[in-house]
């Protein structure tokens, strides 16, 4: 009735009810006050006169331990906080069962309330309180694998890196034994590395290069190895042919001089391109910036990849040591040669555009230009977030319990949490009611369920390395797509000479640019899955269901390309109009309807889950810029 009470907002009705006794009443079996109910459902009047007429209430704990502070704090309701602490400002030293204070509990909510409640200037002091296991809110935060909760209490120079708690070991020694293997290691010891020698730990003994899933003793190396030797032969053969099919074309004979200059298409709209006097055989846009950019660029994307291929093959009769580190410089040189084949894609489209049609250019250089630092965002996001409908896939997910609770806490407190982040089945089952009754009986992990995630972890490495295959084969030819133009370059001499003839063509328009989108979109999957496959299972998995949209839309938009240049080339045919439209036509049909199948393996619940669970962080900002402000 309590809890009623407090959703209808009758404060007044509950405290004539009985007075004060009533509110320092513990409403059900667990302990909890009207106050701590008002703490849960973020209501701060409530809040307020709950504790105008009887203070005293803020010092009543659950059965947990946790008082209304607590709960404010777990939850990341910071203007209750600010209300408790207005009224009872000791309470928050108090701590629940465990010896974790506020700044522990901080931590259990979303970034963005933890950010602020974590601000406070009271929680600030608490921040290197240590629990009864001598854990500080870093060490638990460590514990839990909570690498942005860990980077964010590291921006804070209150917090003591060199605590250890009662096992001896300090916050990175908890990190070098559970963060192995992973991506989160490496990017906190770069950070580390960063901060000035007084706030570093004294364990601070780690190698430059941290360990990565290659050095675990059951890595497929030849199976890496294979993989990277396919895409470093391809780039090798595209780069190479693109040296010699030169974008603008080349200078003809002398003996052509005399012949009758032919008349330029309609198409055709030339303003620029200098008329310089070149030898035959030579390219007719040597003298461009763009053109001599490209050349660069080609020369770099062929030999670092032919020097991929001569590491692995001779590293294939090495043994695991040599091969090992044959596959990082692999690695790191095929990244290169992604980036010299993108920059070369870029500079020599851009070089055979007229500048009368400028926007077509500057549309080249911003999808080219976008494609590191959506890498960059895709990385990120593969090791600090997962989708909410991947918990399907990762069923070692299904026998581990919800983050929101510590590892400490996982022993005791495991029947009753205010926190948002609940059970992964609870939440479906409140949310979405029988839909999802059979995520309910996945409680215990079984050894066919182990078997059944090692098996769905290696199927997930074989089809990132077939992906890996087609994202490559799409670069390529895009790549030489763009080079051989539809309708070839002008090779009279004058303005406009080496440009393409049909660009004024809105057919070659539509070509450029979804060309552009496809080589972009595959050499971004190609890299993100070549980044994944180092690491473990939560970012293979999360590189691989990136990599397959972005090699979809690069499907798609190779056909289009393909479409458009077939039509610009032959405009006056109305049956390959008719044809190439019904084809294509046909052929995104059946695309989008295979990716509506492949959709299908998602539930309605699962679906519904990750828009509530999006719209929930949507409103968790918005609630907290409102805090702030």
């Amino acid at each position: 009735m309590l809890l009623f009470l407090l959703e209808v907002g009758c404060v007044e009705a509950l405290i004539c009810f009985d007075g004060t006794n009533m509110i320092n009443k513990p409403d059900d079996s667990n302990g909890r006050t009207p106050l701590h109910f008002a703490a849960k459902v973020k209501a701060k009047d409530i809040v307020a006169h709950l504790l105008q007429t009887d203070p005293s209430s803020a010092y009543v704990k659950d059965v947990n331990g946790r008082t209304p502070l607590l709960e404010a704090a777990s939850l990341g309701h910071l203007s209750v906080l600010r209300e408790i602490l207005k009224h009872c400002p000791d309470t928050v030293e108090i701590s629940n069962e465990e010896g974790r204070n506020a700044a522990h509990f901080a931590l259990k909510c979303e970034l963005s309330r933890s950010k602020a409640v974590l601000k406070e200037p009271e929680v600030v002091r608490l921040v290197n309180e240590a629990d009864r296991g001598g854990n500080t809110p870093l060490h638990v935060a460590a514990e839990d694998l909570n690498y942005r909760m860990v980077k964010r209490l590291l921006k804070m120079p209150e917090v003591d890196l060199r605590a250890k708690n009662k096992a001896g070991r300090t916050f990175l020694d908890i990190c070098e034994s559970r963060w192995q293997y992973t991506k989160k290691q490496e990017f906190l010891y770069r950070y580390l590395k960063s901060l000035p020698p007084g706030r570093k730990p004294h364990s601070w003994n780690h190698s430059d290069n941290p360990p990565t899933r290659l050095d675990k003793p059951d890595a497929d190396l030849k199976g890496h190895a294979n993989a990277l030797s396919i895409v470093a032969a391809l780039l090798a053969t595209v780069t190479f042919a693109a040296a010699f099919t030169l974008p603008g074309g080349l200078t003809p004979d002398d003996n052509n001089i005399g012949a009758p200059v032919p008349q330029p298409s309609p198409l055709c709209n030339f303003h620029d391109s200098p008329d310089c006097q070149l030898k035959p055989g030579h390219p007719i846009l040597i003298h461009q910036p763009a053109f001599k950019v490209f050349i660069i660029a080609d020369v770099l994307a062929s030999s670092t990849s032919l020097t991929v291929l001569f590491i692995l093959i001779a590293a294939m009769l090495a043994d695991d040591t040599a091969l090992r580190r044959a596959i990082v410089y692999s690695k790191n040189l095929l990244y290169l040669s992604l980036g010299g084949t993108l920059v070369a894609f870029m500079t020599g489209l851009v070089s055979v555009i007229s500048t009368d049609v400028k926007w077509l250019g500057y549309a080249v250089w911003v999808i080219g230009l976008s494609v590191p630092f959506l890498i960059k965002y895709f990385e990120f996001k593969s090791f600090t977030s997962t989708p909410v409908f991947l918990h399907r896939h990762l069923s070692m997910e299904s026998w581990k319990k919800p983050r929101s609770f510590s590892r400490s806490e996982k022993s005791g407190n495991e029947t009753e949490s205010f926190d948002d982040k609940r059970n992964w089945s609870e939440s479906v089952g409140i949310y979405l009611g029988p839909l999802t009754n059979r995520f309910s009986s996945r409680r215990s992990c079984t050894d066919d369920q182990k078997a059944c995630a090692l098996d769905s972890e290696q199927t997930y490495k074989q089809n990132c390395q077939t992906l890996l295959m087609v994202a490559t084969l799409i670069t390529t030819m895009t790549f030489a797509a763009a080079f051989t133009m539809p309708g070839a370059y002008n090779n009279n001499a004058g303005p406009g000479q080496g440009m393409a003839l049909l660009q004024s063509s809105s057919h070659l328009k539509w070509f450029i640019i979804s060309d552009t989108i496809a080589m972009t979109c595959s050499t971004m999957a190609a890299s993100l899955i070549l980044w994944g496959s180092a690491f473990g299972k939560r970012p293979v998995v999360h590189c691989y269901v990136i990599a397959a949209v972005l090699t979809c839309i690069a499907l798609q938009s190779t056909a289009i390309s393909f479409v458009t240049g077939l039509v610009a080339v032959l405009p006056d045919q109305t049956y390959v109009r008719t044809v190439s439209c019904v084809v294509g036509s046909v052929f995104h049909v059946n695309t989008s309807l295979f990716l509506f199948r492949l959709a299908q393996i998602f539930s309605f619940s699962e679906i519904c889950l990750s828009v509530i669970s999006h719209l929930r962080r949507l409103k968790c900002i918005i609630n907290s810029h409102g805090a702030n402000g």
